[in-house]
């Protein structure tokens, strides 16, 4: 997409210490710049004017732009989120940027129980709706859902969503422990984040016997060997194979905005 001249850049301190901040923002832009912010998905080189000398500054994966004209009212809105804003940049001169709409669909369903996620979407603002086969929204799969393993590779994998494979019925669990790493680290959804290295002891889903899923998908996030997070290259769709509850809120919050 082409972003204009003065527009605005913000590159977001994606820590789960400031998880609440960074909700706040995202919420806050979201209702008042809805369809001018966009969640940019690879770095890019964008011209900016630092102490009066034009500059180019690369800006990471998952940086907030908003494509409303700056502004010393702006500025001084941004200026409330201190601990989740690194910095806010202007951009000089018009550049194309990969970047997707920073929430696609107007309303969510959800099916079954995701605690944490739903209530990230209300302070989001986003409807949210439990209905199965609700069409033309971002599909979220949760704990205790009415959705069998037959029906997610046959029809639900094809829409536009979020899954929890520990929600689904007849999929076998196991218990793993080990630590956090990737080969994928500067992806959108990871990139800021503070997950390398962090031990966890969960129950995933066994999918090496899902021949479906190990032909569409790509595996992003393992504990040890074992994937947890692997991404549908066809629909940008995002699979987990533990339960929300075990993993950072920020971590659900960019998938969130990757995804929907």
């Amino acid at each position: 997409m082409k972003v204009s001249q003065n527009s605005i850049v913000i590159i977001v301190n994606w820590s789960n210490e400031v998880k609440d901040d960074i909700i706040d923002l995202v919420g806050y832009l979201m209702g008042r710049h809805k369809d001018k912010v966009f969640f940019t998905l690879k770095p890019t080189v964008i011209t900016t004017i630092v102490k009066d000398v034009k500059r180019q500054l690369v800006i990471p994966p998952s940086s907030l732009i908003l494509t409303n004209p700056y502004s010393d009212e702006l500025k001084s809105l941004l200026s409330t989120w201190t601990k989740s804003i690194t910095s806010v940049l202007v951009i000089a001169e018009d550049v194309w940027v990969e970047a997707k709409p920073i929430v696609i669909s107007n309303h969510v369903n959800v099916n079954g129980t995701c605690n944490t996620l739903e209530a990230i979407l209300k302070k989001l603002n986003i409807k949210l709706i439990k209905e199965i086969d609700h069409d033309g929204s971002c599909l979220l799969i949760c704990s205790n859902s009415s959705i069998d393993l037959l029906t997610y590779l046959s029809k639900e994998i094809n829409k536009r969503h979020i899954a929890f494979l520990t929600g689904i019925k007849g999929i076998d669990l196991t218990r793993i422990r080990g630590q956090l790493h990737s080969l994928w680290r500067h992806h959108p959804i990871f990139y800021g984040l503070d997950l390398w290295g962090k031990e966890l002891d969960v129950e995933v889903a066994v999918i090496g016997n899902i021949e479906k899923l190990r032909l569409l998908s790509k595996p992003l996030l393992f504990i040890d060997g074992t994937p947890i997070l692997l991404e549908l290259p066809f629909n940008n769709s995002i699979i987990f194979t533990v339960s929300p509850e075990v993993l950072d809120e920020v971590l659900l919050l960019k998938t969130l905005l990757y995804v929907c």
